[in-house]
Formats: C-alpha cells, sequence, structure tokens
C-alpha cells in the first residue's frame, strides 16, 4: 500500500492555495499512475510503460520528449482523451463523461501553470469539484480527499474556517499563564510511568531556533506602482469608501450618496456595471481615486475589478474566468458540458456572428487546445505551451446564460 497526502489549504492566501493545488494534483497523478499501472501490467505485462514511451517517441510526439513519469496527470491525461488506441483506455472508464472531465482537468491545469487564472479559494475549489468528478467515475480513492478539499474551501470562503494554529493563538491570549512557583527539590522527581521531554543540557550550544520574519522580505517598489491584470489580487491600500447596487441600476456610496454611473460614459456604463459586478463582490466595490482603478472582495481576497476609464488590455484574458470549457470540433465551438455547438444554441438573429466567431476561432486556434472565457468576453485558447486570445465576444453571440 501506498500512502497519498493531500495538504489542506489553512487560508485564502496565494501560497496556502497553490499548496492546495499542487498538493491535491500530486495526489491525483500518484494514484492515476498506480491506476494505470496495476492494471495495465496484468493485461499488458510489466514492460508496458516502457513499450508506450517509445512507441509514442517513435512517433515524435512532443510531449513524450524527455523526462517522463506516468505519475504525471499532464502527461496522462492527454492520452487518455485524445489516443482513443491507448493502452490507458483499458484502465480507466470508456465513458464519455469521464473524458470529457478529463479534458476540463488538462485544460484548468494549463490555465493554472500559465498564470491565466489567478489563483484563490473559488479557482481551486472547481479544480477540486473536476478531480472528485473524475475520481467517482474511475473509482479512484482521491475522490474523498477531493470532497474534504471542497469542504475546506467552502468554509475557506464563507469565513466559517479557522486554522488550528489561529485558535491555539486566540485562546493564549484569552487565558494568559501564570507564573509557575518555584519549583521544590520534591516537585522535581518524574512521575513514575511518565516519560518526561528531555531537557536542553545548558553546556551544550543550542541550535538557532527559525525567525518568523524570516519568511518575509521587503524589495524596493518602482516609482509607478503596476496594477495587475483585471482578476489578479488588489495590490497597495485599499480605499475606505464603498459604492454599493441600488434599485436605479447605479452603484452608490450610502454615506454620501454620489454614484459611479455619472462618472463613466453613458454608453459605456451598463456593460462596466456588468464587468464589475460579474464576479459577486462582496460588500460592494471601491475606486482608487488616483487611476480609477475598480476593486472588491471576491470569496474575500481583495481583486481589481475594472477601471472607471479605459481598461488596459494584455491581449490575453481580462477579467475571471467562468467555469465553463469548450473546445474545437469539426469547425464548431462545443460546450463540454452539453456537448452542442454555438451556432446550434444562440438566436436565429445572432447565428450569422456567432458561425463568424466559430469560423475565426477555429483558424486560430491549435490542435487539441482547451478554450476558457472571461467575464470579460475574451475566449482564450489553452495548450500545454501556452495561452493566447483567440476572440472577444458579446454576451448576445455567445451561449445563453454562459456570460
Amino acid at each position: 500500500m501506498t500512502q497519498i497526502t493531500v495538504e489542506m489549504p489553512e487560508r485564502d492566501s496565494y501560497g496556502e492555495i497553490m499548496k492546495g493545488y499542487f498538493s491535491l494534483m500530486r495526489g491525483f497523478g500518484i494514484e492515476l499512475g498506480m491506476r494505470c499501472d496495476a492494471v495495465l501490467s496484468e493485461l499488458d505485462g510489466v514492460n508496458w510503460w516502457a513499450e508506450l514511451v517509445s512507441q509514442r517517441r517513435d512517433e515524435q510526439e512532443n510531449r513524450w520528449k524527455g523526462s517522463v513519469n506516468r505519475f504525471d496527470p499532464g502527461l496522462m491525461l492527454p492520452e487518455y482523451v485524445w489516443r482513443l488506441d491507448s493502452p490507458l483506455a483499458k484502465a480507466l472508464s470508456s465513458k464519455p463523461d469521464s473524458r470529457a472531465i478529463a479534458k476540463k482537468i488538462q485544460i484548468a491545469r494549463n490555465s493554472w501553470v500559465h498564470f491565466t487564472t489567478a489563483p484563490g479559494p473559488l479557482e481551486l475549489q472547481d479544480v477540486a469539484t473536476l478531480v472528485k468528478q473524475f475520481a467517482s467515475l474511475n473509482d479512484l480513492k482521491i475522490s474523498t480527499m477531493a470532497t474534504r478539499m471542497i469542504n475546506r474551501l467552502e468554509r475557506i470562503r464563507n469565513g466559517r474556517y479557522q486554522p488550528f494554529n489561529d485558535v491555539i493563538a486566540r485562546w493564549r491570549i484569552d487565558n494568559p499563564s501564570t507564573p509557575a512557583p518555584a519549583a521544590s527539590p520534591a516537585a522535581d522527581q518524574t512521575m513514575p510511568g511518565v516519560e518526561q521531554p528531555p531537557q536542553p543540557d545548558p553546556g551544550v550550544e543550542q541550535p538557532p531556533q527559525p525567525d518568523p520574519a524570516a519568511e518575509t522580505i521587503e524589495v524596493e517598489a518602482p516609482a509607478i506602482e503596476r496594477r495587475p491584470p483585471i482578476g489578479g489580487r488588489w495590490t497597495g491600500e485599499i480605499p475606505a469608501g464603498r459604492f454599493i447596487p441600488s434599485a436605479i441600476g447605479d452603484l452608490v456610496d450610502p454615506g454620501r450618496g454620489d454614484g459611479l454611473r455619472a462618472r463613466v460614459d453613458a454608453d459605456l456604463w451598463p456593460r462596466k456595471r456588468r464587468l464589475w459586478l460579474a464576479a459577486r463582490p462582496l460588500g460592494g466595490v471601491w475606486v482608487d481615486e488616483l487611476d480609477g482603478a475598480v476593486g472588491g472582495y471576491v470569496d474575500n481576497v481583495p481583486r481589481l475589478l475594472g477601471y472607471l476609464g479605459d481598461e488596459p488590455d494584455d491581449g490575453l484574458a481580462r477579467g475571471f474566468l467562468t467555469p465553463r470549457y469548450y473546445e474545437v470540433s469539426a469547425g464548431r465551438i462545443v460546450d463540454l458540458d452539453s456537448g452542442l455547438a454555438l451556432e446550434d444554441v444562440v438566436s436565429a438573429d445572432a447565428r450569422e456572428a456567432a458561425q463568424d466567431t466559430q469560423k475565426t476561432v477555429a483558424d486560430s486556434t491549435p490542435q487539441r487546445a482547451g478554450l476558457r472565457l472571461s467575464t470579460y468576453g475574451d475566449l482564450v485558447a489553452i495548450t500545454d505551451d501556452g495561452v493566447m486570445r483567440v476572440a472577444v465576444v458579446e454576451p448576445a453571440h455567445w451561449f445563453p446564460g454562459h456570460l
């Protein structure tokens, strides 16, 4: 038996979220590789892996160059999804849903590796949900750990989870210890049957204790502070004022009564308001008067939501990636959940625009790439090699309810 440990995140910090992601994916990859090895060693012999690697290298598949590992889900999932003649089909489910979810996991993995997504509790919860779904279809035990991570992240997002160390520290503050009386020679004796911890020898130099402050460094900031991409974590001080949605479609500061609608071009206001609120920021939004940046708390994490004025465009995905996954199949954009094509679900008056979008995307999307859509309408193609934006779409020309 092999033990697989998955480290659960303790809070919504970047380090804790990344710890949870890589720990979950490593555990998933180990069990996936062991399942394939156990089944295929019995069916095809113990050399099945070496034979598969040799065959793929003879076919000059880029993914199989250099060092390869059967515990790498970034290698095994594409083999299972795209090579219908692969021996992995004997070890994993033949259900279409299993392959569709495997595609989603691979797309999500590339999104994280290529920094397309700004990691947070919600983004990690989406990955854990996909791992749980795939594991359930293939009877993998990692589903138990994925379920536990989903529950932990839900509590972190709702503010109902307190890290154990924080609870202990708070208890010590509320219950300060009193100085112990001087020990008498009789009290210095050990209790029978109870092992006492070793005491340090005053004559021996003790190793230095780690300094908690050493875990943090301060670096000099540039003269002009640069904002993260839209959707990224807010940097710098957070303004005190808040603007909350009003009944007439404005965003209003309850204390002063002024709104943001008057500060944005009338033609742009409906779009701006929709983009800022797409991620459901808790407690309204704030505005930095220095550059008009708009921010808000998304799942307890301060995020950059957009700008009052022009939005910087880095050519990739602005905003937040939606939880949908797509692919190009036979020249058409297909939703992996429903299996429906874009041109088949839009209204009649939007069909021509949808067909133009499909052609543009099909012509510029690499083979076997996954597609993700951001709240700003940026459609990006994601592969093992990187990310590229292939279209910008409007809600009326996209899958109903997806944007």
